[in-house]
């Protein structure tokens, strides 16, 4: 059953590389397309991207099932599953290109190390924050905190804002310079 579950949550994680590549083309880059040449360039929201997918998808997953096996054991297969195709079938139109290719393995492990180095400091920095943020949230027991927090966010924000939006026009007026007809040009 373990086995199953980390299969599925993989199997989501590369959907999640998937729709990356469907919906954000921009900003996604493929390593063989950078190996290879055939990106020139990329952006450094495509690396921030790159690291934030396996952190977010950490955190998650490891909110559902509270397990670290499972969520480290998605991330693991996951990033195998992504790399597996490329790396078993290293299809390469251009011949001059194919001394790339031990480089582009290299590339496809540091990926998959990348990954699950990223889920690791995910898991050790949620382990670190969560009685942080249960504190936090503890505050919130009764009715009276909840409202003094909604006030201070909320409300007190928009009063600021009404003020400078009342009080803007005053400072304006006072800031006019009047002009002296007496005055002497220096030109």
């Amino acid at each position: 059953m373990l086995q199953v579950k980390i299969f599925v949550l993989s199997i989501i994680y590369i959907g999640i590389y998937a729709l990356h590549r469907t919906l954000f083309n921009p900003s996604y880059f493929g390593f063989s397309e950078i190996v290879y040449g055939y990106k020139h360039s990329i952006s450094i929201k495509a690396i921030i991207y790159k690291l934030i997918i396996p952190f977010l998808f950490t955190c998650i997953v490891y909110y559902i099932t509270k397990s670290t096996e499972i969520t480290f054991g998605s991330i693991f297969w996951g990033s195998i599953l992504i790399v597996a195709p490329p790396f078993l079938n290293p299809v390469c139109g251009d011949e001059r290109l194919y001394n790339k290719r031990k480089f582009l393995y290299v590339i496809y492990i540091v990926f998959i190390l990348l990954n699950c180095l990223m889920c690791k400091f995910a898991l050790k920095l949620g382990k670190f924050l969560y009685p942080l943020i249960v504190g936090y949230f503890k505050q919130f027991e009764n009715t009276q905190q909840v409202f003094n927090h909604l006030i201070d966010i909320f409300v007190l924000p928009l009063a600021i804002a009404i003020i400078i939006f009342l009080i803007k026009p005053i400072f304006n007026l006072l800031n006019k310079e009047i002009n002296n007809p007496n005055a002497i040009d220096e030109e």
